[in-house]
């Protein structure tokens, strides 16, 4: 089980512990100022009808650069043979491990069409814009909405609220026919948002949101279900000599964690948590997403090389450090990784 709250942590232990249901908690080292307490309604609607969606990468043709959010038609990434995805940086050690273990996985294959649905554009992480239809009548004993500031959606009269930094958005709007829509947006501006929302149109109720608008080509994620072993591991490497800032801030250490599903669950919290926009980088040519917690100090770069399994590495060190772990990074075999973890301590 991952270190969580309370739990002591190893050296470069970053992990957090999971939430009921599978979810990610918010990760160490950040604040959140709330918009308003309607923000923690709008979270526990959210909860009771989102659900976990992830999308499969492909390589595509020979020579073809890797994108996020392929269709799931399309091939996973070709990986050196292992288990699940083995993660070694070359010049750091592994210090400790914690070996694979099996989670129960939940069915996701029953996605109910319209729920919850997400937006980027392809191959990229951000902007996102993570859209939730729930029952909302208004009136006499629903739940008070009003939060932030008004605006106009749709033609109704919606809220729209920030987090700090202001990277994230919130907005809420009842659209009178028995249902509302509950918005978490990044790196997109009020008018991209509006914009967005008021091109959406859907067959029916119970169906999903179409855009017709095209807003930094933002296409629709794909749902697919997590992987069926469950399985998930962590390691701790210490970084090589001359490598790594000298601040007594600075740790030698970095940690590795497989998740065994929630990509875009972490995603979505990784983002909405980040102190500055996310940059687009590549590990060992898979795509992924780096963002930090405070500014030069506590980043995640966030993977998914198998659908719907998260692949996070954490380091507290300096943008040097990161670029040197980013491009020392490669995927290895599974006899490769049983060689270079023989000697690690290990942690239950």
């Amino acid at each position: 089980m991952e270190p969580g709250r309370g739990q002591e942590q190893q050296p470069g232990g970053h992990s957090e512990a999971e939430a009921p249901g599978g979810g990610a908690e918010p990760g160490p080292g950040r604040s959140r100022r709330p918009v308003v307490a309607a923000l923690v309604v709008v979270a526990a609607l959210v909860i009771g009808a989102s659900v976990l969606v992830a999308t499969r990468r492909s390589p595509g043709p020979a020579g073809a650069t890797a994108t996020l959010g392929q269709p799931a038609t399309t091939a996973p990434f070709d990986l050196p043979g292992a288990e699940v995805p083995r993660l070694l940086v070359d010049g750091a050690s592994v210090d400790t491990m914690e070996p694979d273990r099996a989670s129960p996985v939940s069915d996701l294959t029953g996605i109910t069409a319209g729920e919850r649905q997400i937006f980027r554009p392809p191959g990229r992480a951000t902007p996102a814009l993570y859209l939730t239809t729930i029952p909302f009548r208004g009136g006499p004993g629903s739940p008070d909405m009003r939060f932030g500031e008004p605006i106009t959606v749709r033609g109704r009269g919606g809220y729209i609220g920030r987090t700090e930094p202001d990277i994230t958005v919130n907005l809420f709007v009842d659209l009178a026919d028995g249902s509302g829509l509950v918005v978490k947006a990044m790196e997109l501006t009020d008018d991209e948002i509006v914009r967005f929302l008021d091109g959406l149109t859907r067959d029916g109720l119970d169906d999903p949101w179409a855009p017709t608008e095209d807003v930094h080509g933002m296409r629709e994620v794909e749902a697919k279900p997590p992987p069926a072993d469950g399985r998930s591991y962590s390691a701790s490497f210490t970084l090589p000599d001359g490598v790594g800032g000298a601040a007594a801030d600075r740790s030698r250490w970095f940690e590795l964690n497989l998740h065994s599903n929630d990509y875009e669950s972490r995603l979505e919290d990784r983002l909405s948590s980040s102190s500055r926009p996310v940059e687009h980088v590549e590990i060992d040519g898979v795509p992924a997403a780096l963002g930090t917690y405070s500014e030069d100090k506590d980043y995640w770069v966030l993977i998914e090389p198998e659908p719907a399994r998260a692949l996070e590495l954490r380091i507290s060190n300096d943008r040097a450090t990161v670029d040197w772990i980013i491009a020392h990074a490669r995927f290895v075999d599974e006899a490769t990784w049983d060689a270079a973890t023989a000697n690690a301590r290990r942690r239950s």
